[in-house]
C-alpha cells in the first residue's frame, strides 16, 4: 500500500510516502536541524515521562508495555542522533 499527500496547488507541495508491509512500515521525514532538535528533545522528555508512570504503576502488564514504549522512543531517539 502505498499513500501519497500533495498540498493543494499554488502552495509548496508536500508529499508523504507511506508503505506497507507485513514485516514493517517504511516512512520518510525530512526534517531540518532545528526540527531535528526539538524532536529529540521532545523524545527525551517522553522517555523521562515514561520512567515517571513506570515507576508508579502497580500492573505487572502496565509495566512491561511501558518498558516496550520506552524501548522504541530510545531506538527513535538513537537513530535521530546518528548513533
Amino acid at each position: 500500500m502505498t499513500l501519497e499527500i500533495h498540498e493543494e496547488p499554488g502552495s509548496n507541495p508536500l508529499t508523504v510516502t507511506i508503505a506497507v508491509t507485513k514485516e514493517s512500515t517504511c516512512m520518510e521525514l525530512a526534517l531540518t536541524e532545528t526540527e531535528r532538535e526539538l524532536l529529540i528533545s521532545l523524545l527525551e522528555s517522553e522517555v523521562q515521562q515514561i520512567r515517571s508512570e513506570g515507576y508508579h504503576a502497580e500492573s505487572h502488564d502496565v509495566k512491561e508495555l511501558l518498558k516496550e514504549r520506552e524501548a522504541i522512543v530510545n531506538r527513535l531517539l538513537q537513530r535521530l542522533k546518528g548513533v
